[in-house]
């Protein structure tokens, strides 16, 4: 939001107390920066160790210190800022950084380190507050942003007669997650399959909860916070399409490489169980080249040569893979 304005309005000022994570679009300048968040990066390396890696990413591209953004949180603890001009709106001027709001005046604000601006506008982007306004009292429970729903989807002591749909927050895309949701809440109405029991459920929706404080700064907006790749599975789990990696190992070991190693994509949940689909795999294979083939508008004549590189990458892969594999069997 200050990224557009800051194109027309002739000065914006981006209000922050926490500091923010600044992630680019694009990783390396090419590719969509989830694509190289695959299964094996989310499972298999340690959360120390991504955060690690996130840092050095952020740092060696941008010195958060130098714009005023360093957070007082560490990585993947808040939702990042995903934004490639933020930076370079900063830069220039059109956007000022300043600390959080001491008051409002009439004509302005007041920050913290006592400076103070005229302001036409002041816009407060302080999230959204969850709630089901159109349901009866009672029906889906909410204190405070906390919802109480199984697997982010169905209130325990409905036994399966209601499900909510996209009530998450995923630190990637939303629609596949909500189309796997989706799936589930159809087989539960269909009684193809069943929910466990209430006390069960209660829980499961305690231990998330635990699982969330331990990961993210307890705020409002960190209520409905699900790992993408990680939620997936466990809802393609329980109705019976998640890949079966190590028998795709053995079958099909150049889409089990693409599934473990490339973007976890939609189509990896079309390969088996109900409505799965022939083309999925064609799909999961060229994904890479798919998602080049809309920018490559202009034919070269050449292409520089990565033949050293691509072995070095093969050998790489190939010893992730070797580990991957003990770790699945261990």
């Amino acid at each position: 939001m200050a990224v557009d304005l800051s194109r027309v309005c002739k000065q914006v000022y981006l209000v922050t107390g926490k500091g923010v994570w600044v992630l680019p679009r694009l990783h390396g300048g090419s590719l969509p920066f989830d694509m190289l968040f695959s299964r094996f990066i989310r499972s298999a390396i340690p959360r120390n160790v991504s955060k690690i890696y996130l840092r050095s990413l952020i740092y060696n591209r941008t010195n958060l210190d130098m714009y005023g953004l360093t957070p007082n949180h560490d990585v993947l603890s808040c939702h990042p800022t995903v934004n490639d001009d933020l930076i370079g709106r900063i830069a220039v001027g059109s956007i000022i950084v300043k600390p959080s709001l001491k008051s409002i005046t009439e004509t302005g604000a007041v920050f913290m380190d006592g400076t103070s601006v005229n302001a036409d506008v002041i816009a407060y982007c302080t999230g959204f507050t969850i709630g089901f306004p159109f349901l009866a009292p009672g029906i889906v429970n909410v204190l405070d942003n906390d919802v109480d729903l199984y697997k982010y989807m169905f209130p325990p002591h409905l036994k399966g007669t209601l499900a909510v749909l996209g009530c998450i927050q995923p630190l990637g895309a939303i629609n596949p997650v909500a189309e796997l949701q989706a799936r589930w809440a159809m087989k539960i109405f269909k009684k193809e399959k069943s929910l466990p029991t209430q006390q069960l459920m209660v829980r499961d929706i305690n231990a998330k909860k635990e699982i969330m404080g331990m990961i993210f700064v307890k705020s409002r907006r960190h209520t409905i916070q699900v790992d993408y790749v990680r939620y997936c599975d466990e809802i393609a789990n329980l109705i019976d399409v998640r890949p079966k990696f190590v028998e795709l190992l053995f079958k099909d070991p150049r889409l089990f490489i693409s599934v473990i190693f490339g973007p976890t994509t939609p189509p990896q949940y079309r390969l088996r169980g109900t409505h799965s689909w022939f083309g999925a795999r064609n799909v999961i294979l060229h994904c890479w080249k798919n998602t080049k083939y809309p920018t490559e508008t202009r034919i070269l004549s050449s292409k520089p040569n990565f033949f050293f590189l691509s072995h070095f990458g093969f050998l790489v892969i190939f010893s992730l893979l070797i580990s991957y594999i003990v770790f699945l069997f261990i």
